[in-house]
């Protein structure tokens, strides 16, 4: 009988919807175990955020979950549980270690010291990120990354723009596989009728972290001037004020003579590559998107619709 192939995952907060990682971590080792692996997955130890019934749960779907000590301080959570979930990496059995990004690929060197295959995905140029940007996050972002292409028998990337900044800067060969997202159910406007009194094509939805590279002050500018679901609001004047104030403004969503388009849309305005599931995932229903300068410069809107 052929043995199973043991995967241990981790880099993960824990198999949850809290984030980007955590949702791929879940939906790969779902189909992996369906395809005949056994997955364990190194979760943070902590309070999870769908409530106290799933702080302790050992397993889901299939997927062995195992709770790693972790330093409940800022700065100190990643780095903590990480170093745990590697050490029991390599000493556990299994054929493939999968580490989720490039903090965590800090500690690639240590089941790789001790025979594991060790597969590296970048979710991201971590340390581009704002609150990274300086002081020792930073720094062992960074070691990570480099750790990754020394220690990693494989790199997964997410898109293309990442598979070149590694190829150029470390003359390393990348797997792109981008994200994937499920197909959704469409539904019609009920309950935020009921609770907030919205309609279907009467409001934009923001759904993301509230950090800088979001880039919330310019959606929120389309927030206010949408309030009434109208599509023919002049902004220029007032993107002038803001801009004497010392505000940084984009023009979202603008077409010709300062007309704005349609409230049937999507903003699209983080200035982080585009590769992320939450940005792939809006594409798949049926309302317009609006890019921001930087992510037509990149050329996103073709990416993403030779993805979908």
């Amino acid at each position: 009988m052929e043995r199973k192939l043991a995967v241990s995952m981790f880099g993960q907060k824990r198999l949850s919807r809290e984030g980007g990682i955590e949702i791929v971590a879940k939906e790969l080792c779902t189909r992996m175990v369906q395809n005949g692996c056994t997955v364990t997955c190194y979760n943070r130890s902590g309070h999870h955020v769908s409530g106290a019934e799933y702080d302790n749960k050992t397993e889901y779907e299939g997927i062995r979950q195992k709770y790693v000590p972790t330093i409940e301080k800022k700065g100190l959570a990643a780095v903590s549980s990480s170093f745990f979930a590697a050490f029991y990496s390599a000493f556990g059995k299994y054929d493939v270690v999968h580490i989720h990004a490039e903090g965590p690929a800090f500690f690639a060197w240590l089941p790789k010291l001790f025979g594991k295959k060790v597969v590296v995905t970048i979710h991201g140029i971590d340390w581009q990120r704002e609150k990274w940007k300086s002081g020792f996050g930073s720094k062992f972002i960074r070691q990570g990354e480099k750790n990754a292409v020394k220690y990693a028998d494989e790199i997964i990337v997410l898109s293309k723009g990442v598979q070149d900044y590694f190829k150029n800067t470390y003359d390393r060969d990348t797997w792109f596989i981008p994200n994937g997202v499920n197909r959704p159910e469409i539904r019609k406007a009920e309950l935020i009728t009921q609770k907030f009194g919205l309609t279907e094509n009467s409001y934009i939805l923001f759904l993301g972290r509230l950090v800088p590279e979001k880039g919330m002050k310019v959606l929120m500018i389309n927030k206010f001037l949408y309030a009434n679901g109208g599509s023919e609001t002049y902004i220029f004047k007032l993107g002038e004020v803001l801009e004497q104030h010392g505000h940084e403004v984009q023009y979202f969503g603008m077409e010709h003579e300062g007309r704005c388009v349609g409230n049937r849309v999507n903003a699209y305005t983080s200035d982080m590559d585009f590769h992320g599931g939450s940005k792939l995932s809006k594409l798949t229903y049926p309302i317009k998107t609006i890019y921001s300068k930087e992510a037509r410069r990149k050329n996103y809107a073709t990416s993403c619709k030779k993805l979908l």
